[in-house]
């Protein structure tokens, strides 16, 4: 996406993953979040906004806090303190919530496990995808064996 001075609601939403009614919620639970408005009541969030709402997600999804812990974490914390946190993530993309491509089974023996989307709620994606092909692979053990004492 292009710098900009001002971002749309919208806007903000695909770089940060998040859905709008979410940023608006969280608008009115953080006083450091207040995207200024425009004379049409359309909100424009600037970079500032972009990284409070960046640490917001942090503290609540990754490091697990509530929504009032992170709120007090937020209240506590200084400027300086929010800049060090977030250049410790990784660097903004544009769109962070796009799904990995689905592996298509290698046979027609196989069981197939549901697909679950991984959300970034503080587990490794890697080790989310080695447990999935662990229960595959016991999945498909229990169903040989089922098979041969028929």
């Amino acid at each position: 996406m292009k710098k900009k001075v001002y971002y749309s609601i919208s806007d903000v939403a695909e770089l940060t993953g998040l859905e709008q009614h979410v940023l608006r919620y969280w608008e009115s639970e953080f006083s450091k979040l207040k995207p200024r408005k425009n004379r049409a009541g359309n909100r424009q969030y600037r970079d500032k906004d972009i990284q409070v709402i960046r640490y917001i997600k942090h503290l609540l999804q990754k490091e697990m806090y509530t929504v009032q812990g992170a709120k007090k974490k937020l209240t506590t914390a200084d400027y300086n303190e929010v800049e060090g946190q977030l250049s410790l993530l990784p660097p903004l993309t544009t769109s962070q919530s796009t799904p990995a491509p689905q592996k298509e089974p290698d046979s027609t023996n196989e069981v197939s496990a549901p697909e679950v989307e991984v959300s970034s709620v503080g587990v490794d994606k890697k080790v989310i995808t080695a447990i999935k092909e662990e229960l595959k692979s016991i999945l498909n053990t229990l169903k040989k064996d089922e098979n041969s004492n028929s």
